[in-house]
């Protein structure tokens, strides 16, 4: 009896064995898959940053609001961060690209700040984001 037990213990011990070592396998899967979107993303960041062909534009512009500066308190700091670049003359497309978020995200995000702010057009907000130093 006592062998038979002891026998049953180790099948359900190697069982779970495979089991956390089929999920770790999964998450080590997942964590390349991050890894590379990850790098993605930056690769995608750094081309939604560059200026138009022929373009003459201050580089310092072209940055993402840093964490460090705070947003007026009705927006968000990724509310700041798309009206800076959305100031800057991006369109939400390279918005969505630097931010590393879809263009239906920043149409949310620009929706969300011209209410907040009372702005009904790009030059408005851009107005805006020049008076409280988000550009």
């Amino acid at each position: 009896m006592a062998v038979e037990q002891a026998l049953s213990a180790v099948q359900h011990l190697q069982e779970a064995m495979e089991v956390a070592t089929r999920y770790h396998a999964e998450a080590v899967a997942h964590l390349a898959r991050a890894q590379a979107l990850t790098e993605r993303c930056a690769e995608h960041k750094m081309w939604a940053l560059q200026p138009p062909a022929g373009a003459m534009v201050d580089e310092a512009r072209l940055t993402p609001v840093p964490r460090a500066i705070r947003p007026p308190a009705a927006l968000s700091r990724r509310e700041a961060e798309v009206l800076s670049l959305l100031a800057t003359g991006h369109s939400n497309r390279r918005i969505a690209a630097a931010l590393c978020v879809s263009p239906r995200t920043v149409q949310r995000h620009v929706a969300n700040v011209y209410l907040k702010i009372g702005a009904h057009c790009r030059a408005e907000a851009t107005a805006y984001a020049i008076r409280h130093g988000l550009r």
